[in-house]
């Protein structure tokens, strides 16, 4: 699969990411909020997933983890996948099912649930984007009608 920039996509490579990681973050271009699949559990914590606010640096990540998760270490395999696709061609790719089943063998009764929850989300914010580029809400043309 390739980007809208011509870059071939590595699908095999995330795929194996996801299962294999313990905490996966998930970034698209177009929108600030991240996606949060923590599937570490311990004394206090259950698996967690959630839409979390961008961050600059991976050691903030972190910061983060450890005041939403203070029983729990630092994670073994940190993940961060940028998409630089739409929300439908993760689903399309089959990237997102694997996301889900991956949140489901931690969480079998939830997980699901929980994911088809944020990728609803995740689509209200997509639409919002889009209309707000369309209409100039939070976004700047770089050229003024009439110029030439």
């Amino acid at each position: 699969m390739r980007s809208e920039d011509g870059l071939r996509l590595d699908l095999d490579g995330a795929r194996d990411a996801i299962a294999r990681c313990d905490v996966l973050v998930l970034g698209f271009r177009h929108l600030a909020p991240r996606v949060l699949f923590d599937t570490r559990t311990g004394s206090a914590s259950r698996p967690l997933f959630r839409i979390v606010p961008p961050v600059n640096t991976p050691r903030e990540r972190f910061a983060q983890l450890r005041r939403l998760r203070p029983d729990l270490g630092e994670p073994q395999r940190f993940v961060f996948i940028q998409w630089p696709l739409g929300l439908d061609s993760l689903v399309e790719s089959g990237l997102w099912g694997k996301i889900v089943d991956r949140c489901r063998a931690v969480e079998p009764e939830r997980g699901p649930a929980e994911c088809d929850g944020l990728l609803e989300r995740l689509t209200q914010l997509d639409r919002k984007e889009v209309q707000e580029a369309i209409a100039g809400e939070s976004y700047r043309t770089q050229w003024r009608r009439g110029d030439r």
